[in-house]
């Protein structure tokens, strides 16, 4: 009896440790799931913020770089209007060839980037304040929390809200008056150093949502099955210890009635004897089986344990030694397992990482957790293996450390292919980085890559164009569409290779040809536009001489063709000149200088001298230059001139200084008199009140230092002033 009812009180207590256990178990399970359900939201979040971190860092360098200078000037347009919010005396300007500009401060560029290019990145940048000038700029309830808070903590803050139902990532940075910002905000009583409202950046929360449940549902399934195994093997050490709890109990209760009729039922007794004993041979024959399951699973585990591809061993915190390793360390590195155990764990790292190796190895002992360092181990020859180390601690009751499980992954393979990559990478860039053309590659309309030959071409560094700068930056505004179109119709698919030429813009301003041999290619996934890129301003400039030569050929042909008019004309015209020349002389043969008509014929005869000058001035012309050049007295002939001249401009006094003995000079009489005509002319015009012209003749000797640049002869001649 009391047997019989200390089993049945074991029986409850196993029914009530088996619902203990598996409470605890599905706790377990439970804060496992909810731990890493959480590490999940936080390492989405971390990832969030650093997107936001790193575009706000990007956007505000571009908002401060624009501040710091005024503002930009952009052609006013439809896409580009004024900026009615900002006050500024030069906001609106016209250029000397009638181009009209308008000012953008950085909000106003910012704004108009996000309004046409915003959706290319997802990425939402924002100014706002309390009392903002542009009603646009309005915080709404997050941000007015978030401005109020300014005014007690100046710091950047984070928030995720809903913007138009989509989740977002939100990032506020308080924004501090600085000098250059008076430009444009003096006239609101702006300081520098208040806080006048804020910047920052939206980042789309969506796809990070979408990769968490992605993440969440994992973790789900994957605890999902880790607490039915475990329930299952609950259930199973619970099942057995309650069949042996029965068992007892029932022999217990037929052992009593075995006793209670001893002597009238013997044969029955012997019966029942041999019926427990049966039974207990079942329970014997259980066991067996279940220690024979138990050894095969340790067997499944030995096999898994010594063929798995990596490398596994324990080591011992106290002194670093070996405790166990597998196969297939002992296949890697060719010791034996007697010399590998209970050796140093140092004995198996390279020289080259030892020191690596014992600051990880304290790391462990401290932490009891390592992931991923990769280490070199030493084979028995001193051969090198490259291994990625993860290591967990198996602790007792009381947290102590007991020993590691440790596992190697060979990643030598993995290695040589990473440096292959990287020697088939340094190959390209320089064969790119040596190139006589410039190279290019454009994704999302920004340069990604280009090639010293290339920034060169444009005055550039290649640092100043990777920094965030857009091909359009570089070409002339007339021929802008027709590039972006050629780009586009690479990365739209609908050509693969294009060849043209357009106008670029250098950093110093100037003009130059540039031709383009373009492609497009996937890279990540995404189509982008590369190419190689020819200077052919030379080429345009020879083009443009040739075209020139060739008009002034044109031209000298057409010259060629009017002299020889000219000179048929002029020598008909100087026949007539002798026959009114000739007559003129016979009247005045028959007449002194008392009679009315003498003065009238001495000017017939002066005019006939004036237009036989004009005619050889035309003969000099059809012969390609070739003048009467003949000894001239200088100071007679300017003299003469200045006659003529007195007598039509009255209003012009001609005062003039003449060198006695003034050398004669071989000049074509016609062509001097013209400068000097010309000359008058000139000083009659800059003097329409009149007023004094004075002359001046010069005996002068020039030496070969003063004729060098006029590419004449050095000597003796008549200077004229």
């Amino acid at each position: 009896m009391k047997n019989s009812t200390k089993l049945k009180k074991r029986l409850v207590l196993l029914y009530r440790n088996t619902a203990a256990v598996i409470v605890v178990w599905i706790l377990i399970v439970a804060g496992s799931l909810s731990w890493n359900i959480y590490n999940e939201r936080q390492s989405i979040q971390k990832l969030a913020k650093k997107e936001a971190h790193s575009s706000f860092k990007k956007d505000e360098a571009f908002r401060l770089w624009i501040a710091s200078r005024g503002g930009v000037y952009v052609p006013l347009d439809e896409k580009t209007p004024s900026n009615p919010y900002l006050k500024h005396p030069e906001r609106d300007i016209t250029t000397k060839s009638g181009k009209k500009l308008t000012l953008m401060n950085a909000a106003y560029v910012f704004g108009k980037v996000m309004e046409e290019h915003g959706p290319l990145t997802g990425v939402k940048w924002r100014l706002t304040s309390l009392k903002p000038t542009n009603p646009a700029n309005e915080s709404d309830e997050w941000e007015r929390k978030t401005l109020l808070a300014f005014e007690q903590d100046p710091k950047e803050m984070f928030g995720f809200t809903d913007i138009k139902g989509e989740p977002y990532l939100r990032l506020l940075s308080p924004l501090v008056t600085k000098k250059f910002c008076l430009t444009c905000h003096a006239f609101q009583g702006y300081k520098v150093g208040e806080i006048r409202g804020a910047v920052g950046v939206s980042v789309p929360m969506a796809p990070y949502l979408s990769v968490e449940r992605k993440a969440i549902n994992t973790l789900i399934w994957t605890h999902g099955i880790l607490l039915l195994l475990g329930l299952v093997a609950i259930g199973f050490v619970s099942n057995n210890s309650k069949k042996r709890i029965l068992g007892r109990i029932r022999i217990e209760e037929e052992l009593k009635k075995h006793k209670d009729h001893l002597e009238e039922l013997v044969k029955e007794r012997t019966v029942e004897i041999e019926r427990t004993n049966e039974s207990l041979r079942h329970e014997i024959i259980e066991r067996k089986q279940a220690e024979e399951a138990l050894r095969e699973s340790e067997e499944e585990f030995r096999v898994l344990y010594n063929n798995s591809p990596d490398m596994y061993v324990s080591v011992s915190p106290d002194d670093a030694s070996i405790l166990l390793c597998n196969e297939t360390l002992l296949n890697k590195t060719r010791y034996s397992r007697e010399e590998i155990i209970g050796s140093p764990i140092f004995k198996m790292y390279h020289d080259d990482c030892m020191a690596e190796a014992k600051k990880t190895f304290q790391q462990f002992v401290e932490t009891g957790v390592i992931r991923d360092k990769e280490l070199i181990l030493k084979r028995k020859d001193g051969s090198k293996i490259d291994v990625s180390l993860n290591t967990n601690a198996v602790k007792d009751e009381t947290g102590e450390i007991q020993y590691s499980m440790s596992s190697w992954r060979d990643i030598t393979e993995a290695k040589l292919a990473e440096e292959a990559l990287r020697a088939s990478e340094d190959k390209f860039r320089s064969f790119a980085e040596q190139s006589i053309v410039g190279i290019y590659l454009i994704s999302e309309g920004a340069f990604k890559y280009v090639n010293p030959k290339f920034a060169e071409i444009f005055g550039y560094s290649t640092d100043e164009c990777l920094d965030n700068m857009h091909f359009p930056q570089l070409v002339h505004p007339e021929d802008l569409a027709t590039v972006e179109k050629q780009v586009g119709r690479r990365l739209s698919g609908e050509t693969k290779t294009v060849r043209y030429s357009f106008r670029g813009i250098k950093k110093n301003g100037e003009t130059i040809h540039v031709e383009i041999f373009g492609a497009s290619m996937l890279l990540k996934g995404r189509t982008v536009a590369t190419g190689t890129m020819l200077d052919i301003t030379d080429r345009k400039q020879a083009e443009e001489k040739r075209k020139q030569l060739q008009a002034q050929l044109q031209q000298a042909q057409k010259m060629e063709a009017m002299g020889t008019l000219a000179g048929g004309i002029a020598h008909d015209f100087n026949n007539l000149l002798m026959a009114i020349q000739g007559r003129t002389s016979i009247m005045l043969m028959k007449k002194d200088s008392s009679h009315p008509d003498f003065g009238h014929l001495r000017g017939i005869e002066d005019n006939i001298e004036s237009a036989a000058d004009l005619t050889r001035q035309l003969l000099g012309f059809a012969r390609g230059g070739k003048y009467e050049v003949k000894p001239t007295d200088l100071n007679e002939l300017i003299k003469k001139q200045n006659r003529m001249f007195s007598r039509t401009k009255k209003e012009v006094t001609i005062r003039g200084k003449y060198e006695k003995d003034l050398w004669s000079v071989e000049v074509d009489r016609g062509q001097i008199e013209q400068v000097l005509l010309n000359l008058y002319v000139n000083a009659w015009q800059a003097m329409p009140g009149g007023g004094d012209l004075n002359l001046e003749t010069e005996n002068v000797t020039l030496d070969e230092n003063y004729v060098k640049p006029f590419s004449i002869e050095p000597g003796r001649y008549v200077k004229i002033s």
